[in-house]
């Protein structure tokens, strides 16, 4: 095994001066966890699987023990991930029902922290739950260890780039906001050199926003794709290119076709991976094979469920389950996270262990045909401006046979431009929708306060 430690330089106080010790305590501790998920994530998958059924049948059986909500639907505890079929999937009402009704299965005798917390809501309605303090350290310390798995240099400087939140925006026509955190190693930062990490949050301030980022001179740039769309601007990929950015790392959101080669062609890697709040992560994309994704077993149990599915790109997607292997204050046992993907037994760069491609999601994020079929429906800022030049959109499927339209910042809107949003819409869902275009001074927002670009009333089977 080699974990290429070489890629990044120790600093000169790194080692304990007491007697007997090399690390001091909380590095030492940091530093054992990074090693053992190292060691589960690079063992043989035999080893893995072996530790993922001890870990699930501890959970299910404290599970079982301390929640009647749990004991009605484990009846008997399983004994490896194959077993995981025989018990019921979990949905987002089932879980905030037991939260509600039982609250954190982790007791004060027990003496371990826990806090609440609640996923974003990206996929409906936010869900509340609890986490131990475990979680916290675990999701702390994995990207540190992908890292050192892939032979990263912590030394780089990184930049997070996030659209404002509109609590921070209330009444702003824009914002900007950012924050330097000298220490992103956690106790790590004490043995390792490592580069600055800042994170920006802006609303309708690109040019600022550019500005900050190319004073910074970032070589890692995480964000999502609309955030990314908004930096490259009409320049493209040369932009990145201009601010000395290698490394985009992708953060939510669906990728566009054909970026990942114009990426490549311009040298400048990308990688992502795939989390939750309820869980942490939960899967790393392959640095050798593009929308390959290398399931963190050393967290959860990934399973597709195909009683449920939705095309995407020709391909027939299941929705995901997740069983977290950690989630002992509240349990995520097939947890229904809202997303959809196809689940491979290996990858095609030689990984032995579950890999996922094709991640799709959320669950909002897709056309509901009149015959029942489902369609993702991926697009970008661009291919509404190119479209119909705009300052903000709201795209919203208010019935099986309508979506609407709403474009902010115009007084009016053409003929020819609604011809090709309507033709754009049509080609994306193959159905020839009923698509109305509006255009208004301001789109009020109140009812969609994250200013989701598409929503949908129609119901889903998966709500």
């Amino acid at each position: 095994m080699d974990f290429r430690f070489l890629s990044n330089r120790m600093k000169s106080s790194a080692f304990s001066s007491r007697p007997f010790s090399f690390l001091d305590t909380k590095e030492r501790d940091a530093f054992a966890l990074v090693m053992e998920i190292l060691l589960l994530e690079t063992g043989s998958r035999r080893s893995c699987e072996t530790w993922q059924d001890n870990q699930l049948a501890a959970l299910s059986g404290q599970a079982r023990k301390r929640s009647k909500f749990w004991a009605d639907r484990i009846t008997k505890i399983p004994k490896n991930k194959k077993d995981l079929k025989n018990l019921p999937i979990l949905t987002r009402k089932d879980l905030q029902r037991q939260v509600e009704s039982e609250g954190s299965l982790i007791r004060p005798a027990d003496r371990i922290g826990v806090k609440s917390g609640s996923s974003s809501g990206s996929s409906g309605t936010p869900v509340n739950f609890y986490v131990t303090a475990v979680n916290s350290k675990y999701s702390g310390v994995r990207g540190v260890a992908q890292d050192i798995l892939e032979g990263r240099d912590f030394r780089k400087n990184r930049v997070k780039v996030s659209s404002a939140t509109p609590k921070k925006t209330a009444g702003k026509k824009t914002f900007f906001e950012s924050h330097l955190r000298q220490n992103w190693l956690g106790p790590l930062g004490n043995v390792f050199e490592q580069g600055q990490n800042k994170k920006i949050e802006y609303l309708n301030s690109r040019n600022k926003l550019l500005r900050e980022i190319k004073v910074f001179a970032p070589k890692l740039l995480n964000c999502s794709p609309s955030n990314l769309d908004v930096i490259m601007g009409s320049g493209g990929v040369q932009t990145l290119k201009d601010l000395g950015i290698d490394r985009w790392i992708q953060f939510a959101g669906h990728r566009a076709p054909g970026l990942s080669e114009k990426f490549a062609a311009a040298g400048i890697e990308i990688s992502a991976n795939y989390s939750a709040e309820e869980t942490g992560p939960m899967a790393f994309e392959c640095t050798q094979c593009p929308d390959h994704f290398h399931v963190a077993t050393s967290n959860v149990i990934i399973e597709v469920d195909d009683s449920i599915t939705v095309y995407f790109d020709g391909h027939t997607l299941g929705r995901v389950l997740v069983t977290h292997l950690h989630g002992y204050a509240t349990p995520f046992i097939r947890y229904d996270i809202g997303d959809f993907a196809q689940l491979h037994d290996t990858c095609p760069c030689g990984h032995d262990g579950p890999v996922m491609s094709k991640i799709y999601g959320r669950a909002k994020q897709f056309l509901h045909l009149p015959d029942g079929r489902y369609v993702a429906f991926y697009f970008d800022a661009n291919d509404i401006q190119e479209r119909a030049a705009c300052k903000e959109f709201h795209i919203h499927q208010s019935s099986r046979q309508t979506v609407n339209i709403t474009l902010g910042g115009r007084q009016d809107v053409t003929f020819a431009e609604v011809d090709a949003l309507r033709t754009f819409i049509q080609y994306k869902a193959g159905y020839a929708f009923e698509v109305n275009v509006d255009a208004v001074g301001e789109i009020d927002w109140r009812d969609n306060p994250k200013q989701l670009g598409f929503t949908s009333a129609v119901a889903h089977d998966f709500d």
